[in-house]
């Protein structure tokens, strides 16, 4: 029982935590968008809905607090009594609810704006007829693969320092490389700026959804096994 209290104290703790700051970076985010509605005259860039466009900063958000939640809370929670169990449990549950909201949260914000002006447009993973639903569930796993990530690299550099460290860099790029070629006949449109895709793998929306939860389960499996034993810097 005193196990199931500390994992979801330090769920909840970290999930308001990740939401405050969620809610800054959503605010700045938001006041992007409106200042380049309002400055650029471009049409794309007029008719793309705030969940399209606030999801390429959310996965570099994502991965940044992934990379804190090691270095800034692991240390505090062991330190406290907590077990690097009941850490991971905690951390794991929070980046799913983090991710949700920061994608609920822009979803409803792109449903009202569709609402008010047909022409804008919110570029679905799943497809051109997915619902609103579907393509916040869409992103969602993705910005949380993104979290994965840079937890990932948090946990590496943690326990082995710089050169261990530099392994788990390269293990997180080829994950997020992997994450870009499942979704690559989707991100074409939105990304195409960013990314150079030429073949298209013929993959449909459901096979990139399990392999992509299947990447992230893996990569849960490997941050549970670095931080499982992990010698706890008490400075």
């Amino acid at each position: 029982m005193a196990n199931n209290t500390q994992f979801s104290k330090v769920a909840v703790d970290m999930s308001f935590l990740q939401l405050i700051w969620s809610a800054w970076f959503m605010s700045f985010v938001f006041a992007a968008y409106i200042i380049l509605q309002r400055v650029v005259d471009n049409e794309t860039v007029n008719e793309q809905s705030f969940l399209t466009f606030s999801y390429g900063p959310s996965k570099i958000f994502m991965l940044v607090i992934g990379i804190i939640s090691v270095y800034a809370l692991l240390t505090f929670y062991v330190k406290n009594g907590v077990t690097r169990k009941d850490y991971f449990k905690g951390a794991a549950v929070s980046s799913v609810v983090v991710s949700l909201v920061l994608m609920t949260t822009a979803g409803i914000i792109a449903a009202i704006e569709q609402l008010i002006d047909d022409d804008i447009v919110t570029a679905s993973f799943a497809g051109p007829d997915a619902s609103i639903v579907l393509t916040v569930l869409v992103f969602s796993i993705n910005i949380l693969a993104s979290y994965a990530a840079g937890w990932l690299i948090g946990s590496g550099f943690y326990r082995f320092g710089g050169i261990g460290g530099m392994l788990y860099i390269f293990a997180s790029i080829l994950i997020l490389s992997l994450l870009d070629f499942l979704w690559e006949s989707e991100l074409k449109e939105p990304l195409k700026f960013l990314l150079d895709i030429s073949n298209h793998h013929g993959f449909s929306s459901l096979t990139s959804f399990i392999l992509t939860a299947g990447l992230l389960a893996v990569t849960l499996w490997v941050i549970k096994l670095t931080t499982k034993r992990v010698q706890i810097k008490l400075k």
